[in-house]
């Protein structure tokens, strides 16, 4: 069953090309925001640190060893200063790295651990670069702190995924455009020819329901990681509480990455005739799938009316829903009907119109359910307006 697509669907081209632009568009700044962080945050550190596995070590004597303290608005963040003085070939070189982390951050108390690690006028063991006398580092150890950049794999991901569904999108917007020009040559008896119809607008899109994740899990994960990793050390209460918000991130980066896959689904096009309806009338629903609709094993279409209430429990506002009818107007695994076809809606006389007001609300739905193997499925949601009796 197709679609008539040159009367129902002249925009989808134009939107669908500036949505595939605006994926890429807005991908490749956080590429290039996650690999900048991992690269000066962890990459080139860890070279440093890698590097130096082999200098030659040396002993030096201990200057200072104090922490370096810069106050904002935002709290306070804390740097190691340790100077120290050693000599190589008769030569006194000064020294004031400690390591190959070169940013300040919070975490007062692991700091202060090491600075008391070295107290002026002690004897400690440095590490020098043979080839440039003049460049030491005190620890090459390898700790937590060089992967603090990892957290930019979260953007670079982001980004990539972005970019691949926008240029894979553009693959698809070819395909949807040759099978629209394929559909419009049809004459099919479809409820399209019918004048008065029209294309339902899902209620969402799963483009939309990823950046929307992706903000909000690259806000929050940001902030958490950042905390986490800056008061690591300070105990474990602290640690273990600042977990749980942690896993929460997590949680939000996995339904990312599931509305990302989404994008990818077949996506359903309803169109209804007539174009409105009433109570105690009917409608006649065409639907079907651009993509590869093979992958879904089993379809479900159904209606909804729902209820929705909202009122004020002390200082908090409680939203209910009731659903008060569903009508399953397809449930099939054959693969025919799962491609495209048509179905009969009815709506009960004694039912209930849509209706908004300040504290509540009657609507109603068309719910498409593909179930599609080892992959998020495809759930689709279109409103559809339903008038009173008469008119």
């Amino acid at each position: 069953m197709g679609l008539d697509t040159s009367s129902t669907s002249k925009p989808v081209p134009n939107k669908s090309a500036r949505g595939i632009g605006f994926l890429i568009l807005f991908g490749l700044p956080f590429l290039l925001a996650g690999a900048g962080i991992i690269y000066f945050f962890s990459v080139r550190p860890l070279l440093q640190l890698f590097a130096a596995q082999s200098w030659e070590t040396v002993p030096c004597t201990i200057l200072s060893s104090e922490i370096e303290t810069s106050s904002s608005d935002d709290g306070a963040t804390y740097r190691i200063r340790i100077k120290y003085t050693y000599t190589i070939d008769g030569n006194t070189f000064d020294g004031d790295d400690y390591n190959f982390l070169d940013y300040a951050s919070s975490g007062l108390a692991r700091k202060q651990r090491v600075v008391d690690q070295y107290p002026p006028g002690s004897s400690a063991a440095c590490h020098v670069n043979p080839n440039e006398p003049g460049q030491s580092v005190l620890s090459i150890a390898l700790g937590p702190g060089y992967f603090v950049g990892l957290f930019g794999l979260i953007f670079a991901a982001v980004g990539a995924g972005l970019m691949f569904a926008g240029t894979r999108g553009g693959k698809m917007h070819e395909a949807r455009l040759a099978r629209a020009k394929a559909a419009a040559a049809k004459a099919l008896p479809s409820a399209v020819e019918d004048p008065n119809g029209r294309e339902l607008k899902a209620a969402g899109s799963p483009v939309g329901a990823a950046i929307a994740l992706f903000v909000f899990g690259a806000i929050w994960n940001g902030i958490t990681f950042t905390i986490l990793y800056q008061t690591w050390g300070d105990g474990l209460f602290p640690t273990l509480f600042l977990s749980i918000f942690l896993f929460i991130g997590i949680a939000v980066a996995l339904g990312f990455v599931y509305a990302v896959l989404a994008i990818f689904n077949p996506r359903p096009r309803l169109f209804l005739a007539p174009g409105q309806v009433r109570l105690a009338g009917a409608a006649t629903l065409d639907y079907e799938f651009s993509g590869a609709t093979h992958r879904i094993r089993r379809l479900r279409i159904y209606l909804e009316g729902r209820e929705e209430a909202r009122y004020r429990r002390g200082t908090d506002t409680v939203r209910v829903e009731h659903l008060f009818l569903r009508q399953v107007l397809l449930d099939s695994q054959d693969q025919t009907i799962i491609d495209g076809g048509r179905a009969q809606l009815t709506f009960p006389e004694y039912s209930m119109h849509t209706f908004t007001a300040a504290n509540n609300k009657i609507f109603w739905v068309l719910k498409i359910h593909g179930e599609i193997a080892r992959w998020p499925d495809v759930n689709e949601s279109f409103e559809i307006e339903v008038l009173p009796l008469g008119g």
